[in-house]
């Protein structure tokens, strides 16, 4: 199986003509409403949400907050936290702190319960997402706006993305917490051996940079992979009818095969929707920020930027029948019924039947 060339100027014009035709040609709204949904669906799943704590600083005189006595206490605290024998770590920063460990017990606790929903929520979500990809794909490529029967067709693909997916998520976070680890681990030791000084030592910041620079790189490079297997691992999926791990399998192929084709990919699609960016970012200043409050509701923002969306999936598809015409998920176009023949007159028949009579 060998990968063409791809003219990714071709891709773009068939993935916006195809757009055009299946959404405005004729207008559809109930099309619209379930496309939309899918997407919104599916995007929920790479939704992020997070908190925010406050820490306790200056002068009260609660028995529950600290006391700070400027910044020649600090190190000393820090000291008694980091590198005292006095007990266990929780002990000593319920005592640096004047917590109460009741209730820092509560808190943590309480913590932890919030984390654990989150995750729960998480998994959900991701799960939907499998499910919600390929419905999509069946809407998008058979120009239909079904729910219930991809929902059960392709029930078996759907939940080995969201395996397949969910492990490569987990490897992902576990290997970007070790790599943050590693480069912050220099500036833990300086922390810890400022507080046993009692001063600012100095801080070696070319180490700080580079693990930084490094650990942004491969950040981006995983996150890129990632984004790119997301993109056309379903797809291939959908063409095969395969599980997770074929599909990531055949996508690393074509990946090897040709990473020239696919760096042309990701700098149109860059280009692409740095434009689409610059023209939502201007309607919205024509418009006076009218256009922004549909675009913050959800689901509702989602459905006006249908064809974005749309076009995003098509020019994905589009590249992937140029790369691999085996993997062409669109059906061919239907014949284009010609002029009505009329009978020719039976000339010979009538001939014949002259010479009977004679």
């Amino acid at each position: 199986m060998n990968c063409n060339p791809v003219t990714i100027g071709e891709a773009v014009s068939a993935a916006w003509k195809r757009m055009v035709q299946v959404l405005f040609r004729p207008f559809d709204l109930t099309k619209w409403i379930t496309w939309g949904f899918c997407i919104w669906v599916i995007s929920c799943s790479s939704g992020s949400s997070g908190g925010s704590g406050n820490f306790p600083t200056g002068k009260t005189h609660s028995s529950g907050t600290v006391h700070s006595g400027g910044a020649d206490s600090f190190w000393p605290k820090l000291d008694q936290l980091l590198n005292g024998t006095d007990g266990s770590f929780f002990d000593r920063m319920c005592r640096t702190f004047h917590w109460e460990p009741a209730t820092v017990t509560l808190v943590l606790s309480l913590i932890a319960v919030l984390v654990l929903f989150g995750i729960a929520i998480a998994v959900v979500l991701l799960w939907l997402r499998g499910r919600f990809e390929f419905m999509w794909l069946h809407n998008t490529v058979r120009n239909c706006a079904e729910i219930k029967a991809p929902w059960r067709e392709y029930r078996r693909e759907g939940n080995s993305f969201f395996k397949g997916w969910f492990l490569i998520s987990l490897m992902f976070v576990l290997a970007s917490l070790l790599l943050m680890i590693s480069v912050l681990l220099p500036f833990f030791r300086w922390i810890k051996a400022s507080a046993a000084a009692h001063e600012a030592l100095p801080l070696h910041f070319q180490e700080l940079l580079i693990g930084g620079a490094v650990y942004a790189l491969a950040i981006g490079l995983i996150g890129l992979y990632l984004w790119l297997a997301g993109t056309f691992v379903p797809p291939i999926m959908y063409r095969r009818r395969c599980g997770f791990s074929e599909g990531l399998h055949l996508f690393n192929r074509f990946l090897r095969q040709a990473p020239g084709q696919f760096i042309k990919f990701i700098l149109m699609h860059t280009l692409i929707f740095l434009l689409f960016g610059i023209a939502i970012v201007s309607a919205v200043c024509l418009t006076c920020c009218i256009l922004a409050i549909p675009l913050m509701i959800p689901f509702v923002g989602t459905v006006v930027l249908l064809p974005i969306h749309v076009f995003d999936r098509y020019f994905s598809l589009e590249f992937l029948a140029r790369l691999t015409p085996e993997f062409d998920l669109f059906p061919p176009p239907e014949p284009v019924a010609g002029p009505a023949m009329t009978e020719p007159p039976l000339i010979e028949e009538a001939t014949q039947d002259q010479q009977e009579e004679k």
